[in-house]
């Protein structure tokens, strides 16, 4: 095992051919059948590594423990996962429900799933000491698991291409890293105890929560650092040979807080509380505040918003911006309900369109100089994209 085997290189070149040649051509060109073909050749791929590596026998050690863990930590997500759309609400799952639909999607699903990581597990460790090897195995794997259609049409537009780097290339990635991990310390059982309950209750439960891209992207992204800070600290402690102060400073606690506190930072950022911060893209408002600072805003409710005077500062939406002015007189309209008027501070005259009751969602607090620059210039970048 300290050389691969012409034979092994040979399985990688195959893999490499047919993602290419999958990506490129089968789907294009046989939209009905790429499913049926990509679950015959992956159990070709599936068998050939069983004949090449046959004999190739891997203990894992204390493999029960690393499985409850990442099995511990897959209900705890997908649990979060459903109770958000307690908040967001749910959508009518796009998967079949009837019992040969139920039976079609977790054989065309699952059984390629169990083929790739399968593979994924005998290749990385008939040469596990090599890095490269790890490298390239990640990689060629996260290809496989990249929708090419959807991947093109990402860049549509620079808005479009963020959110989907966002929320599905770059948790693909750490995906795809946390899976090569785990295949190394405990096969592709270990992989599977992640992938497959997931994608069991995708496929069985007939609600899904309608989570946004930014939610997703969170999710995403923090779980398998999560199951990775876990199930290494896990390895550390029983198979390494570190003394147990070195093994005391690996432990996830420190990282989980961490996480925990970068969690709720970002929920603030995308107004998940009750406070949310803005940055300002015009001087509509000098001297209070101008272009790059931040304001905080409080969201309202119905009874909130009849609560606004003359002279507060409200953020308000339109069809195609959020406005932040100043509240300069306030009329009653037939129907008894209030109607605003808002001009910016630095502007000549009022805004042109009137601001009713349903149009305002918060009222604001606090502003912070020079914060929102960031905010800014990528708001300029979008819009030269487009």
């Amino acid at each position: 095992m300290s050389k691969i085997k012409g034979s092994i290189i040979g399985l990688y070149i195959i893999i490499i051919l047919y993602l290419v040649i999958f990506n490129m051509y089968i789907i294009p060109n046989y939209p009905n059948r790429y499913t049926l073909i990509n679950i015959i050749v992956w159990f070709c791929i599936f068998a050939l590594s069983i004949v090449l590596t046959h004999g190739d026998r891997n203990v894992y050690k204390k493999s029960k423990d690393k499985i409850k863990i990442v099995f511990i930590i897959t209900v705890i997500y997908l649990i979060v996962y459903f109770l958000l759309g307690l908040i967001l609400g749910y959508l009518k799952s796009p998967y079949a429900h009837t019992f040969i639909g139920i039976f079609k999607n977790i054989f065309n699903i699952i059984v390629i799933i169990i083929f790739q990581e399968y593979v994924r597990a005998k290749l990385i460790n008939y040469d596990s000491k090599k890095v490269y090897i790890y490298i390239l195995i990640t990689v060629m794997f996260i290809i496989v698991n990249i929708e090419y259609s959807a991947f093109m049409n990402s860049f549509s537009d620079a808005e479009n291409m963020f959110k989907y780097v966002s929320s599905i290339l770059f948790p693909t990635i750490l995906k795809g890293c946390l899976f090569t991990y785990l295949s190394s310390i405990g096969g592709y059982i270990l992989t599977l105890t992640y992938r497959i309950p997931i994608i069991l209750v995708i496929i069985l439960v007939p609600l899904f929560p309608d989570l946004d891209w930014f939610f997703i992207a969170i999710m995403e992204c923090t779980t398998p650092f999560i199951i990775f800070l876990f199930v290494n600290y896990e390895y550390i402690m029983k198979e390494s040979r570190l003394s147990k102060r070195e093994i005391s400073k690996q432990t996830p606690l420190v990282n989980m807080l961490l996480i925990v506190i970068l969690l709720v930072f970002v929920g603030f950022v995308a107004g998940v509380f009750k406070y949310k911060p803005l940055a300002i893209m015009s001087n509509s408002m000098i001297p209070n505040f101008g272009r790059g600072d931040i304001v905080i805003s409080k969201k309202l409710n119905k009874g909130d918003i009849e609560n606004i005077q003359i002279g507060d500062i409200v953020e308000y939406t339109t069809e195609k911006y959020t406005i932040i002015h100043r509240v300069i007189n306030i009329y009653i309209n037939k129907a008894g309900e209030n109607i605003y008027i808002t001009k910016g501070d630095n502007n000549n005259a009022p805004d042109a369109e009137i601001v009713e009751s349903y149009q305002i969602v918060g009222v604001i607090k606090l502003s912070i100089p020079k914060l929102g620059y960031p905010s800014v210039w990528f708001s300029n970048i979008i819009r030269l994209a487009k």
